[in-house]
């Protein structure tokens, strides 16, 4: 039995930078415990290498998800496993979300999550390959970079959003987002993949008070009484508790954060009761509350321009990988997509509610579902994100083993808003490519094809081919209100010594990718957590 001062569950975004942060007092310990592997991993390294990571086993989490009607069977959604968690695998689109989202916290009965609160946090973080100014930060450790669509293509989609009636943006993080430009990404100025562990967890792991110990997997969160005091967990097949002196942090994402507390006891009592785990505390908002971005893909035949997909097969593959090894260039340094904006479903909308991403590849089948295998002829995707549904999902344990994945239930398009707001963005996506800017470069739509026009017909084609975003949040939400789990400093309802930092305590969905305002998020506990800690 060992024992540390902090130990946190969760190697991921957020417990990346709350090992980083917590460790920084030399007097005290802190244990990182994280299920997968380290993530010395060329793919890892490499940003491309994503489209691979997604399907590997070893490198991620794949959670069934319950099958609902007019959806397609066997729909699993991915999750990082190993250090950096999702940032070592995922796209790599660096959005702060909007100061909106921060400032509606407040209906929550939250106070110090405000943008006034958060915007310091994130220019404390960003190192920004374009430099520093009064809103962007440029000395943090967490390097962000830009990588634009080549001419004329590039410039064409900048011309199709003017048109279309939005600004062209210099920064899409900047003091107005609404608008098109080239996304950030979070990938190194050398053009490796900046995870949040080689952002901010390496640089720690000299420190004689930091301990990582990898593929150890959490079984639960001792307590004592109501206290918590320590995780089990099992290592090399071994059953093993390490204790904690101050707190226990649950930092294991939106999906297996309300796992872990459910299967040690803190939850829904209806869920605690089917699964046969004794109570510890009765907490209802456990695993509810789960919101995600509902995500649609149109893509598009190029005429004239060859695309990503021709330099992405084939010996144009090697050339490609070669050049990155030996330059850290080329398109294996790539993010998901080069450019994109934000925009409004309606004009009634305050603030934009949908995301755009455009770069020039399609998939085989394409749809973002199932193995991604490029096409062979040249195309153009644009990808449509739903930012902030109303519909509400729950996350529930089966039973009392962590290592049984949990029943995960979205509740997809449950309110005719959601629905509206699934219509016009699939509308919008086809009049921004419409445009006279990309008619020379845009040959036919190859999804769902220019038959599909009515209403009926394009929701039907979204929900049975849209896909999760892989941005959950709100499972462990934050609030003063009976269905919220952690309190403003992030601490559970209901018991002590127990935190939980990560996407599952954001209350609302993020208008954006939610890795940024996660590390962000862990930056600003940590602050606080600090603040209790003196």
């Amino acid at each position: 039995m060992s024992e540390f001062d902090t130990i946190i569950v969760g190697a991921g975004s957020a417990g990346c930078v709350l090992a980083a942060r917590l460790s920084e007092d030399p007097a005290h310990r802190v244990l990182l415990l994280e299920a997968g592997p380290s993530d010395l991993h060329p793919l890892v390294r490499m940003p491309r290498g994503w489209v691979k990571l997604t399907k590997s086993a070893n490198r991620s989490w794949n959670f069934p998800v319950e099958h609902a009607s007019g959806r397609p069977r066997g729909e699993t959604w991915a999750r990082g496993r190993g250090l950096g968690g999702s940032s070592s695998i995922n796209g790599m689109l660096y959005c702060r979300g909007a100061p909106e989202d921060y400032d509606g916290w407040r209906q929550f009965g939250v106070n110090g999550w405000d943008w006034s609160d958060m915007a310091p946090v994130f220019h404390r973080m960003e190192n920004r390959q374009l430099g520093g100014n009064d809103l962007r930060g440029g000395r943090g450790p967490l390097q962000v970079s830009m990588r634009p669509l080549a001419n004329p293509l590039g410039q064409a989609i900048l011309d199709a959003g003017v048109s279309y009636g939005l600004r062209t943006l210099d920064d899409l993080n900047g003091p107005s987002r609404e608008g098109i430009g080239t996304y950030e990404h979070t990938v190194g100025h050398d053009g490796r993949r900046m995870s949040a562990a080689r952002a901010f967890l390496h640089p720690a792991l000299s420190r004689n008070n930091l301990t990582v110990m990898t593929t150890a997997q959490a079984t639960r969160i001792v307590f004592e009484g109501r206290r918590a005091v320590g995780v089990e967990f099992l290592k090399s097949g071994h059953r093993r508790i390490a204790r904690a002196r101050s707190d226990v942090i649950v930092a294991c994402g939106a999906i297996q954060s309300p796992q872990l507390l459910q299967v040690s006891g803190v939850g829904p009592a209806d869920v605690l009761a089917a699964a046969g785990v004794d109570k510890v505390a009765v907490v209802p908002g456990v695993g509810r509350n789960f919101a995600e971005h509902l995500v649609v893909a149109l893509p598009y035949r190029l005429a004239g321009l060859e695309g990503h997909n021709p330099r992405l097969r084939g010996l144009r593959l090697i050339g490609e990988v070669l050049r990155y090894y030996l330059c850290g260039s080329g398109l294996m340094s790539f993010g998901a997509s080069e450019m994109g904006g934000f925009v409004r479903s309606s004009p009634q909308v305050a603030y934009p509610d949908i995301q755009l991403s455009l770069s020039p590849y399609t998939f085989a089948r394409g749809l973002l579902q199932g193995k991604l295998q490029l096409e062979d002829k040249p195309g153009l995707t644009i990808i449509g994100y739903a930012l902030r549904p109303e519909s509400r999902g729950e996350i529930a344990i089966r039973t009392s083993d962590m290592r049984d994945l949990p029943r995960i239930r979205p509740n997809w398009l449950a309110t005719e808003a959601d629905a509206r707001v699934a219509v016009s963005m699939m509308r919008i996506m086809r009049e921004l490519v419409a445009q006279p800017a990309l008619r020379p470069y845009v040959k036919e739509e190859i999804w769902p094809g220019a038959g599909v026009q009515s209403d009926a017909a394009l929701l039907d084609a979204f929900r049975g081919t849209f896909v999760s975003g892989l941005h959950a949040t709100g499972t462990c939400r934050m609030g003063t209100d009976a269905g919220a789990v952690v309190d403003e400093r992030l601490r559970v309802h209901g018991v002590e010594g127990l935190r939980v930092v990560d996407a599952s305590a954001i209350p609302a969905p993020i208008s954006g990718n939610t890795n940024g305002p996660v590390m962000a998020l862990a930056w600003r506990a940590a602050d606080r957590i600090l603040e209790d800690r003196r």
